[in-house]
Protein backbone atom coordinates (compact mmCIF):
# COMPACT_ATOMS: atom_id res chain seq x y z
CA UNK A 1 0.00 0.00 0.00
CA UNK A 2 1.66 3.63 -1.13
CA UNK A 3 2.13 6.45 1.79
CA UNK A 4 -0.19 8.91 2.10
CA UNK A 5 0.43 12.23 4.02
CA UNK A 6 -3.08 14.00 4.38
CA UNK A 7 -4.58 14.02 1.01
CA UNK A 8 -1.37 13.87 -0.82
CA UNK A 9 -0.02 10.28 -2.63
CA UNK A 10 3.68 9.84 -1.80
CA UNK A 11 5.79 8.55 -5.32
CA UNK A 12 9.32 8.77 -4.02
CA UNK A 13 11.56 9.56 -1.00
CA UNK A 14 13.87 12.74 -2.37
CA UNK A 15 15.90 13.27 0.39
CA UNK A 16 16.64 12.14 4.23
CA UNK A 17 17.75 14.60 6.42
CA UNK A 18 18.43 13.93 10.22
CA UNK A 19 15.12 15.59 11.22
CA UNK A 20 12.58 15.32 8.62
CA UNK A 21 12.35 13.64 4.47
CA UNK A 22 11.43 14.96 1.20
CA UNK A 23 9.05 13.46 -0.57
CA UNK A 24 7.40 14.02 -4.08
CA UNK A 25 3.88 14.09 -4.07
CA UNK A 26 0.78 14.10 -5.88
CA UNK A 27 -2.81 15.79 -4.45
CA UNK A 28 -5.30 13.11 -4.72
CA UNK A 29 -7.87 15.84 -5.58
CA UNK A 30 -6.02 17.87 -8.23
CA UNK A 31 -3.08 15.39 -9.55
CA UNK A 32 -0.92 18.18 -9.25
CA UNK A 33 2.58 17.77 -7.66
CA UNK A 34 4.11 18.69 -4.53
CA UNK A 35 7.23 18.48 -2.81
CA UNK A 36 6.20 17.17 1.14
CA UNK A 37 8.34 18.19 4.06
CA UNK A 38 7.74 15.81 7.20
CA UNK A 39 9.30 15.68 10.40
CA UNK A 40 10.50 12.07 11.52
CA UNK A 41 9.13 10.29 14.30
CA UNK A 42 12.37 10.60 16.25
CA UNK A 43 12.65 14.29 16.22
CA UNK A 44 12.50 16.27 18.92
CA UNK A 45 10.47 18.88 21.02
CA UNK A 46 13.15 21.12 19.60
CA UNK A 47 13.13 19.83 15.90
CA UNK A 48 9.44 20.45 16.47
CA UNK A 49 9.03 23.80 17.54
CA UNK A 50 11.99 24.83 14.62
CA UNK A 51 9.36 23.15 12.18
CA UNK A 52 6.43 24.77 13.20
CA UNK A 53 8.69 28.32 13.12
CA UNK A 54 9.39 27.20 8.99
CA UNK A 55 6.01 26.60 8.82
CA UNK A 56 4.64 29.73 9.94
CA UNK A 57 7.72 31.86 8.31
CA UNK A 58 6.99 30.89 4.97
CA UNK A 59 2.58 31.34 5.29
CA UNK A 60 3.34 34.51 6.27
CA UNK A 61 6.20 35.17 3.18
CA UNK A 62 4.49 35.89 -0.07
CA UNK A 63 6.91 36.40 -2.93
CA UNK A 64 7.75 35.23 -6.33
CA UNK A 65 11.16 33.89 -5.36
CA UNK A 66 10.17 32.55 -2.16
CA UNK A 67 9.08 28.66 -2.25
CA UNK A 68 4.93 29.05 -1.37
CA UNK A 69 3.56 26.31 1.36
CA UNK A 70 0.20 24.89 -0.15
CA UNK A 71 -1.05 23.40 2.76
CA UNK A 72 0.40 21.83 6.37
CA UNK A 73 -1.13 19.51 8.85
CA UNK A 74 -0.02 16.64 11.26
CA UNK A 75 -0.24 12.87 10.11
CA UNK A 76 0.05 9.93 13.01
CA UNK A 77 1.33 12.81 15.35
CA UNK A 78 3.83 13.73 12.44
CA UNK A 79 3.85 17.49 11.21
CA UNK A 80 4.34 18.45 7.35
CA UNK A 81 3.96 20.71 4.98
CA UNK A 82 3.45 20.73 1.37
CA UNK A 83 5.77 23.30 -0.96
CA UNK A 84 5.04 24.13 -4.96
CA UNK A 85 6.76 21.60 -7.07
CA UNK A 86 9.77 23.58 -9.02
CA UNK A 87 11.06 22.33 -11.82
CA UNK A 88 14.51 23.66 -10.62
CA UNK A 89 17.62 22.17 -9.13
CA UNK A 90 19.39 23.23 -5.84
CA UNK A 91 22.43 26.02 -6.92
CA UNK A 92 25.32 24.13 -5.17
CA UNK A 93 24.98 21.21 -7.61
CA UNK A 94 24.53 23.55 -10.47
CA UNK A 95 27.62 25.61 -9.39
CA UNK A 96 29.54 22.24 -8.97
CA UNK A 97 28.52 21.31 -12.17
CA UNK A 98 29.32 24.46 -13.88
CA UNK A 99 32.75 25.11 -12.01
CA UNK A 100 33.88 21.54 -11.98
CA UNK A 101 32.11 19.21 -14.21
CA UNK A 102 31.97 21.72 -16.91
CA UNK A 103 35.20 24.10 -16.32
CA UNK A 104 33.20 27.13 -16.99
CA UNK A 105 32.04 30.07 -14.83
CA UNK A 106 28.81 31.42 -14.38
CA UNK A 107 27.78 34.56 -16.79
CA UNK A 108 27.65 38.12 -15.26
CA UNK A 109 23.69 38.01 -16.97
CA UNK A 110 23.29 34.27 -14.93
CA UNK A 111 24.89 35.73 -11.73
CA UNK A 112 22.64 39.03 -11.76
CA UNK A 113 19.76 37.03 -12.27
CA UNK A 114 20.05 34.48 -9.32
CA UNK A 115 21.45 37.15 -7.16
CA UNK A 116 18.79 39.73 -7.81
CA UNK A 117 16.47 36.91 -6.84
CA UNK A 118 17.71 35.92 -3.78
CA UNK A 119 18.46 39.84 -2.69
CA UNK A 120 14.47 40.32 -3.34
CA UNK A 121 13.43 37.45 -1.38
CA UNK A 122 15.61 38.46 1.69
CA UNK A 123 14.51 42.11 1.26
CA UNK A 124 10.82 40.65 1.40
CA UNK A 125 11.41 38.58 4.57
CA UNK A 126 13.27 41.18 6.22
CA UNK A 127 10.09 43.21 6.06
CA UNK A 128 8.38 40.79 7.20
CA UNK A 129 11.03 40.85 10.13
CA UNK A 130 11.83 37.61 9.64
CA UNK A 131 16.26 36.54 9.62
CA UNK A 132 16.62 33.55 7.51
CA UNK A 133 20.24 32.63 8.87
CA UNK A 134 20.95 29.75 7.06
CA UNK A 135 21.11 31.18 3.06
CA UNK A 136 23.74 29.11 1.37
CA UNK A 137 23.45 27.57 -1.93
CA UNK A 138 21.52 24.20 -1.01
CA UNK A 139 19.08 26.59 0.22
CA UNK A 140 18.66 27.91 -3.23
CA UNK A 141 17.09 26.63 -5.98
CA UNK A 142 17.41 28.03 -9.87
CA UNK A 143 15.92 27.06 -13.12
CA UNK A 144 17.59 26.88 -16.73
CA UNK A 145 17.47 30.24 -16.95
CA UNK A 146 18.79 31.19 -13.12
CA UNK A 147 16.09 32.01 -11.82
CA UNK A 148 16.29 31.55 -8.23
CA UNK A 149 13.48 30.16 -5.12
CA UNK A 150 14.55 30.80 -1.84
CA UNK A 151 13.71 27.60 0.52
CA UNK A 152 14.16 26.56 3.97
CA UNK A 153 13.44 28.54 6.76
CA UNK A 154 13.98 26.32 9.39
CA UNK A 155 15.99 28.21 12.07
CA UNK A 156 14.85 31.21 10.72
CA UNK A 157 14.71 34.23 13.39
CA UNK A 158 11.26 35.91 13.25
CA UNK A 159 12.40 39.09 15.29
CA UNK A 160 8.90 40.17 15.63
CA UNK A 161 8.65 37.72 18.69
CA UNK A 162 9.78 37.57 21.74
CA UNK A 163 11.89 33.98 21.33
CA UNK A 164 13.89 32.06 23.77
CA UNK A 165 17.01 30.41 23.35
CA UNK A 166 15.30 27.87 21.30
CA UNK A 167 18.23 27.45 19.06
CA UNK A 168 20.63 27.16 22.07
CA UNK A 169 21.01 23.32 22.76
CA UNK A 170 24.94 22.66 23.18
CA UNK A 171 25.56 23.18 19.20
CA UNK A 172 25.90 25.92 16.68
CA UNK A 173 22.54 26.28 14.31
CA UNK A 174 23.50 27.47 10.87
CA UNK A 175 26.01 26.01 8.74
CA UNK A 176 29.31 27.51 9.75
CA UNK A 177 30.80 28.24 6.28
CA UNK A 178 27.97 30.50 5.88
CA UNK A 179 27.78 32.03 9.35
CA UNK A 180 28.85 35.73 10.04
CA UNK A 181 31.37 36.03 12.51
CA UNK A 182 28.47 37.62 15.37
CA UNK A 183 26.44 34.44 14.57
CA UNK A 184 29.95 32.31 16.51
CA UNK A 185 31.15 35.63 18.50
CA UNK A 186 27.90 37.21 20.47
CA UNK A 187 25.30 34.05 18.92
CA UNK A 188 23.23 37.17 17.90
CA UNK A 189 21.82 37.49 14.47
CA UNK A 190 19.50 39.85 12.90
CA UNK A 191 19.22 41.41 9.16
CA UNK A 192 22.69 42.10 8.73
CA UNK A 193 24.02 38.26 9.15
CA UNK A 194 21.84 37.51 6.14
CA UNK A 195 23.94 40.31 4.72
CA UNK A 196 27.08 38.63 5.02
CA UNK A 197 25.84 35.15 3.74
CA UNK A 198 24.83 37.01 1.00
CA UNK A 199 28.13 38.24 0.18
CA UNK A 200 29.49 34.56 0.72
CA UNK A 201 26.55 33.15 -1.60
CA UNK A 202 27.98 36.20 -4.53
CA UNK A 203 31.19 35.14 -3.92
CA UNK A 204 31.08 31.39 -4.40
CA UNK A 205 28.56 31.86 -7.71
CA UNK A 206 31.08 34.43 -9.07
CA UNK A 207 34.28 32.20 -8.56
CA UNK A 208 33.23 28.78 -7.49
CA UNK A 209 34.51 28.83 -3.82
CA UNK A 210 33.99 30.50 -1.00
CA UNK A 211 36.60 32.61 0.39
CA UNK A 212 39.65 29.97 2.11
CA UNK A 213 37.60 27.34 1.64
CA UNK A 214 40.64 25.06 1.67
CA UNK A 215 41.13 25.82 5.47
CA UNK A 216 39.32 23.79 8.21
CA UNK A 217 35.87 25.38 9.10
CA UNK A 218 37.08 27.45 12.11
CA UNK A 219 40.14 28.84 10.53
CA UNK A 220 38.63 29.45 7.15
CA UNK A 221 35.75 31.48 9.57
CA UNK A 222 39.07 33.10 11.39
CA UNK A 223 40.98 33.61 8.19
CA UNK A 224 37.60 35.62 6.79
CA UNK A 225 37.40 37.96 10.26
CA UNK A 226 40.94 39.11 10.29
CA UNK A 227 42.78 38.58 6.92
CA UNK A 228 42.12 40.27 3.30
CA UNK A 229 39.60 38.58 1.10
CA UNK A 230 40.53 38.59 -2.59
CA UNK A 231 38.54 40.21 -4.26
CA UNK A 232 36.18 37.75 -6.53
CA UNK A 233 37.59 39.88 -10.16
CA UNK A 234 40.44 38.29 -8.72
CA UNK A 235 39.85 35.06 -9.40
CA UNK A 236 37.28 35.53 -12.44
CA UNK A 237 37.92 38.21 -15.09
CA UNK A 238 34.36 38.10 -15.86
CA UNK A 239 33.01 39.75 -13.09
CA UNK A 240 32.18 43.35 -12.91
CA UNK A 241 34.32 45.48 -11.38
CA UNK A 242 32.02 47.43 -9.00
CA UNK A 243 30.68 43.72 -8.19
CA UNK A 244 34.07 43.63 -6.19
CA UNK A 245 33.29 46.34 -4.17
CA UNK A 246 29.58 44.85 -3.36
CA UNK A 247 30.55 41.23 -2.24
CA UNK A 248 33.49 42.57 0.17
CA UNK A 249 31.16 45.51 2.03
CA UNK A 250 28.95 42.30 2.62
CA UNK A 251 31.57 40.64 4.25
CA UNK A 252 32.63 43.02 6.67
CA UNK A 253 33.61 41.43 9.38
CA UNK A 254 32.19 44.33 11.93
CA UNK A 255 28.10 44.39 11.30
CA UNK A 256 28.09 47.94 11.65
CA UNK A 257 30.46 48.68 9.08
CA UNK A 258 28.25 46.21 6.69
CA UNK A 259 25.02 47.13 3.97
CA UNK A 260 22.54 47.71 6.98
CA UNK A 261 20.06 46.37 4.43
CA UNK A 262 19.16 44.44 1.58
CA UNK A 263 17.52 47.18 -0.13
CA UNK A 264 21.22 49.06 -0.58
CA UNK A 265 22.66 45.58 -1.42
CA UNK A 266 19.81 45.53 -4.13
CA UNK A 267 20.53 49.40 -5.32
CA UNK A 268 24.64 48.61 -5.45
CA UNK A 269 24.48 45.38 -7.03
CA UNK A 270 22.26 46.89 -10.09
CA UNK A 271 24.86 49.80 -10.55
CA UNK A 272 27.60 46.76 -10.37
CA UNK A 273 26.36 44.85 -13.37
CA UNK A 274 24.90 47.77 -15.19
CA UNK A 275 28.48 49.18 -14.83
CA UNK A 276 28.02 52.17 -12.66
CA UNK A 277 29.59 52.94 -9.39
CA UNK A 278 28.47 51.18 -6.60
CA UNK A 279 28.36 53.75 -2.95
CA UNK A 280 29.81 50.83 -1.01
CA UNK A 281 33.47 51.50 0.34
CA UNK A 282 35.14 48.32 1.94
CA UNK A 283 36.87 48.69 4.86
CA UNK A 284 40.67 48.11 4.39
CA UNK A 285 42.51 45.79 5.95
CA UNK A 286 46.21 44.63 5.42
CA UNK A 287 47.15 44.96 1.97
CA UNK A 288 45.84 41.60 -0.04
CA UNK A 289 48.42 38.88 -0.75
CA UNK A 290 50.15 38.71 -4.08
CA UNK A 291 47.83 37.62 -6.56
CA UNK A 292 49.39 33.94 -6.59
CA UNK A 293 48.35 33.25 -3.70
CA UNK A 294 44.80 33.78 -3.83
CA UNK A 295 44.68 32.52 -7.49
CA UNK A 296 41.89 30.11 -8.67
CA UNK A 297 43.03 26.64 -9.25
CA UNK A 298 42.21 25.34 -12.76
CA UNK A 299 38.48 24.34 -13.07
CA UNK A 300 40.45 20.38 -14.05
CA UNK A 301 42.29 20.25 -11.17
CA UNK A 302 42.09 17.86 -8.64
CA UNK A 303 42.76 20.62 -6.07
CA UNK A 304 39.62 22.18 -7.46
CA UNK A 305 37.58 18.99 -6.93
CA UNK A 306 38.38 19.12 -3.16
CA UNK A 307 37.99 22.43 -2.61
CA UNK A 308 34.16 22.39 -3.87
CA UNK A 309 33.56 19.03 -2.32
CA UNK A 310 34.93 20.09 0.96
CA UNK A 311 32.50 23.28 0.98
CA UNK A 312 29.95 21.01 -0.15
CA UNK A 313 30.40 18.78 2.92
CA UNK A 314 30.16 21.47 5.29
CA UNK A 315 26.75 22.84 3.76
CA UNK A 316 24.51 20.05 3.48
CA UNK A 317 20.88 21.12 4.14
CA UNK A 318 18.10 19.54 4.95
CA UNK A 319 16.78 18.74 1.38
CA UNK A 320 17.75 16.65 -1.52
CA UNK A 321 15.84 17.72 -4.59
CA UNK A 322 15.53 16.19 -7.77
CA UNK A 323 16.96 17.63 -11.02
CA UNK A 324 15.04 18.34 -13.56
CA UNK A 325 15.37 19.63 -17.45
CA UNK A 326 13.14 22.50 -17.55
CA UNK A 327 13.19 26.00 -20.04
CA UNK A 328 13.89 29.12 -18.61
CA UNK A 329 11.74 31.20 -16.99
CA UNK A 330 10.80 34.91 -18.14
CA UNK A 331 12.30 37.26 -15.83
CA UNK A 332 10.28 38.32 -12.95
CA UNK A 333 11.74 41.40 -12.65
Amino acid sequence: MSETVGPYRVVEELGRGATARALLAVDSRTGAKVVLKVLQEVSSPVHQKRFAREVKALEKLTHPCIVRVVASGVEAGRPWYAMEHLESRPLDRVLRQRWVAEGASVSPAEARQALGDVASALACAHAHKTVHRDLKPSNVLVDAGFSAMLIDFGIARMLAEEITKLTRTGDFVGTPAYAAPEQFEREVADYRTDVYAFGLLAYEVMTGKLPFAELAPMEMIRKRSHDPIAPPGSLNPVVPPGLDRVVLHCLEPDPDARYQTMGDVIADMELAFTGGKPRAQPAARRPAPAVAAVRAPSPASPARVALVAAATAIVGGLFVWRAFDAPAAPDRR
